[in-house]
This record gives structure tokens, C-alpha cells and sequence, in this order.
């Protein structure tokens, strides 16, 4: 049964940390191999400084969260400006998630070096909007377990890396600054996720600030620190080594330090991250659906949910969508490409709008 009406607060830190984490944690699986084949060693500089927006962005989304409680990420905070602008806002937004699930789900079957991955990328997206029919709790705790299992790859990297630290050849390009600008902005999806966040606000259990501070720094710290230490450790290894794995570094780093069987191994979890960064797209779909249509920007029974208190036309669209992309655009750098308009779009939007709010 359908029916219009609020969708239940049952998402706890512990569920949407590591939704935030599938998708912040992800996107280091195929930033780096994009950031060493844009830049070579040079690589690091960028990746350092895409960590200290991160964290500005982090801080600035913690209010953001507190500020707008019922959800809308961009949409919700670019509208009480103006209308026209909160729906391009969340256009821009929708496009970033759109790319995001049709990326994270290819990457995924390119970690498994599976043949016509486009395919199973498709079918995967698929499989997604089944578990979302069912609510969020459930794709939170499928998310929980995959992201501890994925840490504890992470950590064995870096522990094995870590010996092996001191030979990296890291160097700050002398560029002009527009090429500087243009070098960020090959790794500006390392951003990724954080607009997920403000839009899981409308169904985060209460009290909503400490929901969203245990949500987002841990998450945010991790990420960073993480990403510093593989940047290194990528830049320890021989150029001839890094050839042609820009879809699939990690994988290159953890053969390279730990062993194969452990890369094989690894890679299957890092597979299941990348699908749990399209299953946190999928939610942030659904969030910027169900507050346009409510507000009756789009078609109002897009805002109609079912039993579990998911918004099921609007979870159809969610799940066709990125599928539709992955038949247009099967290249992991031109999907990146795409992706990094509707981010940057989204999030300066909602940065700017909030700053200007009079909510306490």
C-alpha cells in the first residue's frame, strides 16, 4: 500500500556512517589511480590539499545537518533563497548521484576484473533497488558490515605500506595556477557522499547533532589520513607498476605490499564498498526526490511511500536512471568528468545558501 506522509526516523550514527563511508571511503578506490595518471608524482600535493576541503567541507556540513533537519541536502537550504535556485540545486545534486551509482557500480565489477562489467553494473544497481524497497535501516546495516570489512583491508595496507613509506618521489608541480585548479578538479569526487549526509538528515534519529557529528568526523578523519598514506605508498612504487590502473589502485597497492591472494581477496570487498557507495546514491536519490515532489517541484506522488516508508515510484527512477547513464557513458574518467559538475555545483550552493539563513 502507497500513502503520502513523513518517512520514519530510524537511522542511527551507526547506520549512516557507514552509508557516509561508502561513499567517502569509496571513492579513494579509483581518486588515486585517477590523481597518478593526471599528475605522476606529483599526486600527492593534490590529494593533501583535496584533504583539507574535505574537512572544511565536513565542518561545514555539520551545520548545514543541524540547520535543516527535515532533509533536502541542497534543495532544501538553496530554496529558502529562491525557488528557482533550490530546484537547480537539486538537479545538480540528483545528477551528482545519478553519476556516483552508475560509477561506484562499474568500478565495482572493474575491481573483480569481470568482462562487460557495464552489465553487471546494471544488474547490480538493480539488485540495490530491491534491498531499498524495504527501507534504509536495512541497506545501513548491510552497509555497517561491509565497511568494517573494508577498514580492516585498509589498515592491512597501510601497516604493510608503511615500511616502504620513506622511498616515495613526491614533488609540488610548477604549474600555472589554472593548471593547479585543473589538476583539483580531476579529483574533485573525492568529495563524494557528503551531500548524502544532508539529505538522511529527514530520517536520522534524534538527537540530530550528535547523529550527525558521530556520522560525519570519524568518517571525514579516516578518509583523510587514509588517503595520505596510500598517496605515499603510491608513490613509492615503480611508475611501470602504476601503468594502466587507474580503475583499480588499491588492488595495485595491496599486491604490491601484501601479497596476491590478499589483492584478490581484498578486491571482492572493495567491490561490495563500491556497491555500498551506489546503494548511499540511491538514498540520497531518494531524499532530493520525495522533498521536490513534496514541495510539488516534480510530480507529487513521487512522495508517495510504501509500508517500509520508502517513496517507491521515486525509488524506480533512483534505480532506471544511473542504468540509462551506464548505457550512454561506460568510461570511468568521463563518468568522473560528469560527476565533478554536479558536485561542485551542489555543494558551493549549499554552502553559500546556508550561510546566508537566519535559522538558529
Amino acid at each position: 500500500m502507497l500513502s503520502f506522509g513523513k518517512r520514519p526516523r530510524e537511522l542511527h550514527w551507526h547506520h549512516a556512517g557507514p552509508m557516509l563511508f561508502g561513499d567517502w571511503g569509496t571513492s579513494r578506490l579509483y581518486v588515486l589511480g585517477i590523481a597518478f595518471t593526471a599528475t605522476g608524482h606529483g599526486s600527492l600535493f593534490y590529494i593533501a590539499l583535496m584533504g583539507v576541503v574535505l574537512l572544511v567541507v565536513a565542518g561545514a556540513y555539520t551545520v548545514i545537518c543541524r540547520v535543516y533537519p527535515e532533509g533536502g541536502g541542497v534543495y532544501q537550504a538553496a530554496r529558502e533563497r529562491a525557488p528557482v535556485l533550490g530546484v537547480i540545486g537539486g538537479l545538480l545534486l540528483f545528477a551528482d548521484y545519478v553519476v556516483t551509482a552508475a560509477l561506484s557500480a562499474l568500478e565495482a565489477f572493474h575491481y573483480l576484473g569481470i568482462a562487460n562489467a557495464e552489465w553487471w553494473a546494471a544488474g547490480a544497481i538493480l539488485a540495490l533497488g530491491v534491498v531499498h524497497f524495504f527501507g534504509p535501516r536495512r541497506a545501513g546495516m548491510l552497509a555497517l558490515w561491509i565497511a568494517g570489512g573494508a577498514f580492516l583491508c585498509y589498515l592491512a595496507i597501510a601497516a604493510f605500506a608503511a615500511p616502504h613509506l620513506s622511498k616515495a618521489t613526491v614533488f609540488v608541480p610548477r604549474v600555472p595556477v589554472t593548471e593547479h585548479w585543473t589538476n583539483l578538479v580531476h579529483i574533485v569526487l573525492a568529495l563524494s557522499g557528503v551531500e548524502a549526509v544532508a539529505n538522511m538528515t529527514g530520517i536520522m534519529v534524534s538527537p540530530l547533532k550528535r547523529t550527525v557529528r558521530w556520522t560525519i568526523w570519524p568518517v571525514a578523519l579516516e578518509v583523510v589520513a587514509l588517503n595520505f598514506v596510500f598517496g605515499l605508498a603510491m608513490n613509492a612504487l615503480p611508475e611501470a607498476q602504476l601503468e594502466g590502473r587507474t580503475s583499480d589502485m588499491l588492488r595495485a597497492l595491496s599486491s604490491a605490499y601484501v601479497g596476491p591472494t590478499f589483492a584478490s581477496v581484498s578486491s571482492i570487498l572493495f567491490a561490495l564498498l563500491l556497491l555500498s557507495a551506489s546503494s548511499t546514491a540511491i538514498t540520497g536519490m531518494l531524499g532530493i526526490l520525495f522533498a521536490m515532489s513534496r514541495d510539488g517541484e516534480l510530480p507529487r506522488r513521487l512522495s508517495r511511500i510504501n509500508r517500509f516508508g520508502v517513496p517507491f515510484q521515486a525509488l524506480l527512477v533512483a534505480t532506471i536512471v544511473p542504468i540509462v547513464v551506464l548505457a550512454a557513458e561506460r568510461d570511468v574518467e568521463g563518468l568522473a568528468a560528469l560527476y565533478a559538475i554536479g558536485v561542485v555545483g551542489a555543494i558551493a550552493i549549499n554552502c553559500l545558501s546556508t550561510s546566508r539563513t537566519r535559522r538558529p
